[in-house]
């Protein structure tokens, strides 16, 4: 039984040189998708704050707001002074996002923690 242990070993050497080596030529990774969807800045909810709290972007950028707090049960929200976007509540690990197509300075706070603020600056 130990010559066939060894046999089988020898054979499995054998393959593995031939497989990374000689004998095999090495397939080409395939393209990337193109991603039809504009660029994106993410912003962190933690301790109750926005971090950061102003990003500066192009026109047609996406802002991603991710609640990362550590406690499982604090809920954020984002919403614009203007109140012409907003979003739900969402809690630890789930996000917000809002595409911004015209230059402008946005403000924006979250009415669930007074003194929870921050700006979009689109240019």
């Amino acid at each position: 039984m130990g010559s066939f242990i060894q046999a089988l070993l020898l054979a499995v050497t054998m393959l593995t040189a031939t497989i990374g080596g000689v004998g095999v030529r090495a397939q080409e990774a395939p393209e990337e998708p193109v991603l039809d969807r504009p660029p994106g800045v993410t912003v962190r909810l933690q301790e109750n704050r926005f971090r950061p709290a102003r990003v500066t972007v192009a026109a047609g950028t996406t802002v991603v707001w991710v609640n990362d707090e550590e406690d499982p049960s604090v809920e954020h929200n984002v919403i614009a002074r203007d109140y012409r976007w907003a979003s739900d509540n969402f809690f630890p690990g789930e996000a917000y996002e809002h595409t911004f197509d015209t230059p402008g300075v946005y403000r924006y706070f979250c009415d669930l923690h007074g003194g929870m603020v921050g700006q979009v600056i689109v240019e």
